[in-house]
């Protein structure tokens, strides 16, 4: 199956590479067996934070006010070192890297709290300049005499994007699944060639979704602002009725509409005039007519690697994957991948549940069974004796 161009690097390149903000980071969950958990997130900041020790809890994907330890420490090397940084360890870093120096450099924010409720509330993560996002957690702890059960669950709730069509008037829920989660994995059994046939038919279909959306944006902007154009080539009212054919010619060409200037050069064919022109480059109503899927690109370069580790062996890790990675089968650990799709398309779910081995109730239980042979011989005795 032939794939179109999609639109999608287009819309990062407009309204991401001009952003400074990071909003990918590590966190390392752990649960114990007192009930208290402790979380560590791994982040970058700028050379400014690292030397001031000031954190922007604006700024950063993490807006941690309160109740956190900060550190830092260099890509793979366990040995954190307290902020602030030194003007002179960072100059040195800087010199002995060909990156840019804080791009080798973690920041960890850790802290312990009592419970699974309060780790979570004081966990707030920034989508972006008005947007939060506070996970709820909650632990739960079962003795079964040999084992203690324990189940975990912490859940981000769905982010809504204010455009005009759903996702779901281009794909199905399955493909929608499959596109954002994963899940279900409708390349299951398929060879290479198969997949890429389904991968494509779904990105072709997620593009026309953006392209359709971006259409209704300008669209609805020029209505509002028809007034001002002057001399129009068409009324108001025949502009709106020929919106399904300006919005096909913007379908067959969305290679092109995320460009401003390309944008522009299709309404002048369309109408054989420039008057949308000044409503077209005017970059202020621009950017506010282009909002929508600005804060849906901005959610979808929210990620997080998220592992857990919880007491004894993990019997359910949810839609995570039990053990480091496929060389490290640490049982009593799980990975995650929490991401702006998989918020999009609904409440995401981190759950695990683990079983604890009771040592000391198998040792009661030993000597119970080893006292219930003993105490038989001993009576035995002591009646021959008599």
């Amino acid at each position: 199956m032939k794939t179109r161009n999609s639109p999608w690097l287009l819309v990062v390149l407009m309204f991401i590479m001009a952003s400074c903000t990071n909003r990918e980071c590590k966190m390392l969950t752990k649960v114990n067996e007192d009930g208290t958990c402790e979380r560590t997130i791994g982040l970058k900041l700028d050379s400014a934070q690292l030397l001031s020790g000031k954190i922007d809890t604006i700024k950063n994907v993490l807006r941690a006010d309160k109740g956190w330890q900060w550190s830092w420490s260099l890509k793979g090397d366990t040995i954190r070192h307290a902020l602030p940084m030194s003007r002179h360890t960072y100059d040195s870093i800087k010199a002995l890297t060909s990156q840019n120096a804080s791009d080798t450099i973690v920041v960890n924010a850790s802290a312990k709290w009592p419970s699974a409720e309060e780790m979570a509330g004081n966990t707030v993560f920034n989508l972006d300049s008005s947007r939060i996002l506070k996970p709820h957690a909650t632990l739960k702890r079962s003795f079964r005499w040999f084992y203690t059960y324990y189940t975990y669950q912490e859940t981000y709730t769905q982010q809504a994007v204010h455009f005009k069509y759903p996702l779901t008037k281009f794909m199905t829920k399955d493909e929608m699944g499959y596109w954002l989660t994963g899940t279900p994995n409708l390349a299951k059994g398929l060879n290479g060639v198969e997949t890429d046939d389904i991968v494509s038919r779904i990105k072709n279909k997620h593009s026309d979704w953006l392209t359709a959306n971006y259409f209704e944006c300008i669209f609805q902007l020029i209505i509002d602002h028809y007034d001002q154009i002057k001399p129009a080539p068409v009324n108001k009212a025949h502009f709106i009725q020929l919106h399904d054919s300006l919005y096909h010619k913007c379908l067959k060409e969305q290679e092109q509409i995320f460009d401003g200037k390309n944008l522009t050069k299709l309404f002048n064919a369309f109408f054989h005039s420039d008057a949308y022109t000044k409503i077209l480059t005017n970059e202020q109503l621009m950017d506010k007519a282009k909002q929508p899927l600005t804060d849906y690109i901005t959610l979808t370069q929210f990620a997080v690697d998220y592992t857990l580790v919880m007491p004894g062996t993990i019997i359910d890790a949810g839609f995570g994957n039990i053990g480091a990675d496929s060389t490290h089968a640490n049982k009593g650990m799980a990975t995650y991948r929490l991401s702006g799709e998989r918020l999009f398309a609904g409440d995401c779910i981190i759950t695990a549940r683990s079983r604890k081995t009771s040592i000391w109730a198998f040792v009661v239980t030993g000597m119970g069974i080893v006292a219930l042979f003993i105490l038989p011989l001993r009576k035995g005795k002591k009646l021959r004796r008599h």
